[in-house]
């Protein structure tokens, strides 16, 4: 007797099963009412990570699941709970090693790649700007847009610069001309920034001037600062002689001392003839 009513019970879920099953979502409410655990098919989907601290200091630990919010961006080793790799374990308030030397274990040191490097990547504090666990934004950065830029910088003193008058903030960000890391120029400017609104010299001409060559705008012109025409860090010959040596200029066979501008029959930028030179002769 006890044999037929349970046999009775199993065709009656089997059946209920089928029918549930028509559609995705009366299948999940008729499973849910026999059984526990039966994923919704309407509920938004999670990342589950292991522990991988506690499976590394105990193997016997039972690990505790930990759901990645999707709002977020994560830090790859938070989002793997590698904590191990940037906490020391005896005291996870420290990290193994000081900053930047942390960062560096994964991240290429800008110290390599530019001459010149900003401010709080100089000094190791990259986390001023980045979160180093999660964030809302892309980049793991603490704030969104030109605010970061101003936690440390005057908004008036950039607004009221002359270079920047015309400049729409909400168009154009910092960054469009800025590396926020480092640069081979001294502004941290981009290689490209100053052909975003100058013709480019690199793509019109056969012979380029170094300077222009290396990116190195900031060696003749002061983006920011500068009263001289063509914001020019010098003005007339002295600016070339910072680099060209003015006792040996005079004595070759095109120049006297006389000599005139040497802008007169050189183009300090790029030109089609050897020499920088503005006409063939």
């Amino acid at each position: 007797m006890r044999h037929s009513f349970f046999k009775h019970i199993f065709y009656f879920v089997l059946v209920a099963l089928l029918l549930g099953s028509c559609t995705p979502q009366r299948s999940y409410e008729v499973q849910s009412f026999f059984f526990d655990g039966v994923p919704d098919p309407n509920a938004v989907q999670a990342e589950v990570v292991l522990d991988s601290l506690a499976m590394a200091i105990d193997s016997t630990t039972i690990l505790k699941p930990v759901v990645k919010k999707l709002d977020f961006t994560l830090h790859e080793p938070y989002l793997k709970r590698e904590c191990n790799l940037c906490h020391d374990r005896e005291s996870m308030d420290k990290t193994r090693k000081p900053l930047p030397e942390l960062c560096n274990d994964c991240h290429v040191s800008f110290e390599k790649q530019y001459a010149n490097l900003h401010g709080p990547v100089s000094n190791g504090y990259c986390i001023e700007c980045h979160a180093p666990h999660k964030s809302k934004y892309g980049k793991l950065l603490d704030i969104e847009g030109q605010d970061l830029c101003f936690k440390c910088h005057l908004d008036t003193d950039i607004i009221g610069n002359k270079i920047h008058i015309d400049l729409d903030l909400e168009e154009q960000t910092c960054i469009d001309c800025h590396n926020p890391h480092g640069s081979q120029s001294a502004a941290f400017l981009d290689d490209t920034a100053c052909f975003k609104c100058h013709d480019n010299f690199l793509e019109e001409k056969t012979f380029v001037h170094g300077p222009v060559g290396a990116g190195l705008c900031s060696t003749c012109h002061d983006n920011h600062e500068a009263t001289s025409s063509k914001l020019l860090v010098q003005e007339g010959n002295d600016l070339c002689f910072n680099c060209h040596k003015d006792s040996m200029t005079p004595n070759t066979t095109y120049h006297s001392s006389n000599m005139e501008s040497c802008v007169s029959c050189h183009n300090p930028h790029a030109s089609n003839y050897p020499y920088m030179l503005k006409t063939p002769n």
